[in-house]
């Protein structure tokens, strides 16, 4: 059921009639990949009320066992709440970088942007508690912030260019 609910959820998509739309082309498959989040956040909703929610009820008169057990109400929750969070998570993100390939760039242009705020973070931060502290920024720290910096900048320019070249040769196969 859910499999023949993903199938139909992503068919639409590939047929619907964007060019006989009476607004540009490009201004309705931007705003189709921004309400499919939140179409995608529906069908997730929809599925988890499904199963989710009665997870707990469904235990009927069972239920008095469970409690009597030394797993804590809370715990009971949580463990409940985290059985479920991962395969509807994985579901959500399977529906949108399928069903709208922006997606995909967006996840990994953050991914990107949040490893390379990670890796600056110990050397920003060495530097500016010495500096704050004593008054100093010793040599150390200044030049691994500077290598952050030129690591940063060299693996940005590196995967601009990697992905401007596929771009390129994308378009000359297609005859574009």
């Amino acid at each position: 059921m859910i499999a023949a609910l993903v199938v139909v959820y992503l068919y639409n998509f590939k047929v619907l009639p964007v060019e006989r739309s009476m607004f540009a082309e490009e201004y309705v498959t931007n705003l189709i990949a921004f309400l499919n989040i939140g179409l995608t956040g529906f069908v997730v909703a929809s599925l988890a009320a499904r199963f989710v929610y009665p997870s707990i009820g469904a235990e009927g008169g069972s239920f008095y066992i469970i409690m009597s057990s030394p797993l804590s109400a809370e715990r009971y929750i949580l463990n409940k709440y985290f059985f479920y969070a991962w395969p509807f998570t994985c579901l959500a993100l399977i529906l949108l970088v399928v069903s709208n390939g922006a997606i995909l760039f967006l996840f990994t242009a953050i991914a990107f942007e949040m490893a390379i705020i990670f890796l600056g973070g110990s050397p920003v931060y060495r530097l500016m508690r010495d500096w704050l502290r004593h008054g100093v920024m010793p040599a150390q720290h200044l030049l691994t912030l500077i290598g952050w910096i030129f690591f940063s900048i060299a693996v940005s320019l590196f995967l601009a260019l990697y992905f401007i070249r596929i771009g390129i040769n994308k378009l000359k196969t297609s005859g574009l």
